[in-house]
C-alpha cells in the first residue's frame, strides 16, 4: 500500500519543468566556470539560459498552485511547454 503513495510524490516533485530547470541551472554554472577561459563568450550561455529558467520555474509553480493533485494534466502541460521552449531556443540559435 505504501508503494502506491510514493509514486505520485515522485511524479509531483520531478516534473518536466523541474528537470529542465535543473538542466538550465547546470548550463549557467558551467558557463560561469568557463568564463575565464572563453574570454567572455560563455557569458552568452548565462544570458540565453536565464529567461527559460525563470519561465519554467514560474510555470511549474503556477501549475502546482492551480492544478493541485492532477499529475497527468500537470505533466501533459509541462511536457508541451518544455518542448516549445527547446524548439524556440533551437529556432533562435539557428539550429532548425
Amino acid at each position: 500500500m505504501q508503494n502506491q503513495q510514493i509514486v505520485p510524490r515522485w511524479l509531483y516533485v520531478l516534473t518536466p519543468c523541474s528537470i529542465s530547470a535543473a538542466f538550465f541551472i547546470f548550463v549557467i554554472l558551467d558557463s560561469y566556470a568557463d568564463l575565464g577561459t572563453s574570454e567572455g563568450w560563455s557569458f552568452l550561455g548565462v544570458i540565453y539560459s536565464m529567461p527559460p529558467l525563470i519561465g519554467l520555474i514560474l510555470l511549474d509553480v503556477v501549475l502546482r498552485l492551480f492544478l493541485r493533485n492532477r499529475f497527468g494534466l500537470i505533466w501533459l502541460i509541462e511536457i508541451i511547454a518544455v518542448l516549445l521552449v527547446f524548439l524556440l531556443l533551437a529556432y533562435l540559435s539557428g539550429n532548425i
